[in-house]
This record gives structure tokens, C-alpha cells and sequence, in this order.
């Protein structure tokens, strides 16, 4: 039977129809839920990352992304989310520099000697 209302789609297609959630990139394609993996393969990775499989192989080679977490063969490569997770969460919070917002707010306010 071939249906045009969407709630009627996703009841017969859609298992997880209580749970879409929406990526937050322009194709606003549905993920259900698990839909990562803890090991991910090249191009899964790269969905993760929002980037071509090259881009994401380019970026491994030249060290700006961690090497594959398991790797019996070249053909066999999985990269655990959890490092990658860890790895962008690291990069984070190692690109803050200067004062906190409570470090700012707790100084003494400097007032203009002259006016404008």
C-alpha cells in the first residue's frame, strides 16, 4: 500500500518511530537511536565527522585525527568513537585561551580617565 502521510509511513517503516531524531547538518537525514557504533569503519567515521572519507583518511595520515584503534589488517581498520570523542573533547578544551568569563567578571572595572 502506498501511503502519503507521514505518520502513516513512519508506523510502518520506521522501528524506532517514538525516537527520530534529526542530524543537526543540511540533509536533515533521520538517525535512530544507536545508529553509531562503538568501532567505526572509514566511511562510517567520516558520516560521524560530517566529511568525505578521503578528507577523514587525509587527516589520519597527517596526524590531525587519531590512527585507527584496531587494525589487524590494512583492510580492517575500525576507530573506537569513544577516542574520537575524547580526542575532539581534548582539542576543546586545549583551544581555550585567556580568562575565564568569572576571571573577567571578578576584575576591579576600569573606568575612562578622560571620557570619549
Amino acid at each position: 500500500m502506498i501511503t502519503t502521510n507521514l505518520s502513516d509511513f513512519r508506523n510502518q517503516y520506521t522501528p524506532y518511530n517514538e525516537s527520530i531524531q534529526m542530524l543537526p547538518k543540511a540533509s536533515n537525514t533521520p538517525v535512530q537511536p544507536g545508529r553509531w557504533p562503538q568501532l567505526m569503519r572509514l566511511g562510517t567515521l567520516a558520516e560521524y565527522l560530517d566529511m568525505s572519507p578521503s578528507t577523514v583518511s587525509k587527516m589520519v595520515k597527517s596526524g590531525q585525527l587519531p590512527p585507527p584503534s584496531v587494525a589487524p589488517t590494512p583492510r580492517l581498520q575500525r576507530w573506537s568513537r569513544n577516542i574520537i570523542d575524547a580526542f575532539f573533547e581534548k582539542k576543546v578544551e586545549g583551544n581555550h585561551s585567556g580568562p575565564t568569563i568569572d576571571e573577567l567578571m571578578a576584575r576591579p572595572s576600569r573606568t575612562n580617565g578622560g571620557g570619549l
